[in-house]
């Protein structure tokens, strides 16, 4: 029975990068083929640690596994973000069938600082500030 789970987690996790490998080449865009292979990769490297674990039966293996589960399960959205951030700000071609781009508009050209509305409020703040100060 041992090895019918192990055989079925080894296969899984076989797909899972298969699939990750057949996003890779087939998606549109860099920011497709970054999501494709992020969720898929992560997915089928921790079904064949999974399947490590459960082959060896050890407890050292075990906990191994579950904390390079948990590493890649915390680490790889974070730096799947990070990769498609600056992809973004390289300007990088979207997919022509891309309906929503929510990162528009919403950094400075400049530095990748967030638009945070401050300079306009500074700048309504001293103008209301000099018509106060003429009017006295």
């Amino acid at each position: 029975m041992k090895e019918a789970i192990v055989i079925f987690f080894l296969v899984l996790g076989t797909i899972f990068i298969f699939l990750a490998a057949v996003g890779l080449l087939k998606m549109p865009d860099v920011f497709l083929r970054m999501s494709a292979s992020t969720i898929a990769a992560t997915l089928g490297v921790s079904s064949i640690l999974t399947a490590l674990a459960i082959h060896f039966y050890d407890f050292g293996i075990t906990v191994h596994v579950v904390g390079t589960n948990l590493f890649l399960f915390l680490t790889v959205p974070v730096g799947a973000h990070l990769m498609g951030r600056a992809a973004h700000k390289a300007n990088y071609k979207q997919w022509e069938n891309t309906v929503v781009d929510r990162l528009k508009g919403k950094y400075e050209k400049d530095h990748h600082s967030p638009v945070s509305g401050l300079k306009e409020k500074e700048e309504s703040l001293n103008s209301s500030d000099e018509t106060s100060t003429k009017s006295v």
